[in-house]
């Protein structure tokens, strides 16, 4: 009977460890995914060579009934937003193994203000793949807040005690 007990005690033990150390390498593998793309974030806002280029959020589509695939060649008629900079694009599609954007996405622009000159004065600009340099999914500027402690998943006590992160 007492053989029975610790057999018992040491595998629930064990069993609990084991989770424990699954959870915090899971959590641990959704940080670093989130610090890169945070990473490639602040490098597309800060250190881009192209000095036209310009992080712009992808608003709702217009046209054709808000289903944005008005034109024939599947592209998609959208208004794109850069601070108080907003216009109306025909947005081309994007190649083959890149994700669909959709509203709340950010793509990095290059020759952005050419773009909202020629949105001002024909009503509408063409954005063509080749000039999108880069696309963030939704979500992606509070992820750089997040990571550095301004955001709402801070670390607990233990956790800044420890230096461990997942806590």
């Amino acid at each position: 009977m007492n053989h029975m007990f610790q057999v018992w005690l040491w595998g629930g033990v064990a069993v609990f460890v084991t989770l424990l150390v699954v959870l915090w390498t899971l959590q641990d593998l959704r940080e670093r995914r989130e610090r890169r793309l945070a990473l490639r974030w602040s490098k597309a806002v800060n250190w881009t060579s192209d000095p036209t280029a310009e992080i712009v959020l992808v608003g709702e589509a217009i046209g054709a009934g808000g289903a944005g695939t008005s034109a024939p060649g599947g592209e998609r008629r959208i208004r794109l937003t850069a601070g108080k900079v907003e216009i109306d694009a025909v947005l081309d599609p994007p190649p083959a193994g890149h994700p669909q954007l959709g509203p709340g996405w950010y793509l990095l622009v290059s020759g952005w203000r050419g773009s909202v000159a020629e949105a001002n004065q024909g009503g509408e600009a063409r954005i063509g793949a080749e000039r999108i340099l880069d696309a963030f999914p939704p979500g992606t500027p509070e992820l750089y807040d997040r990571l550095s402690g301004r955001g709402e998943r801070k670390p607990g006590v233990v956790a800044r005690l420890l230096g461990l992160r997942g806590l």
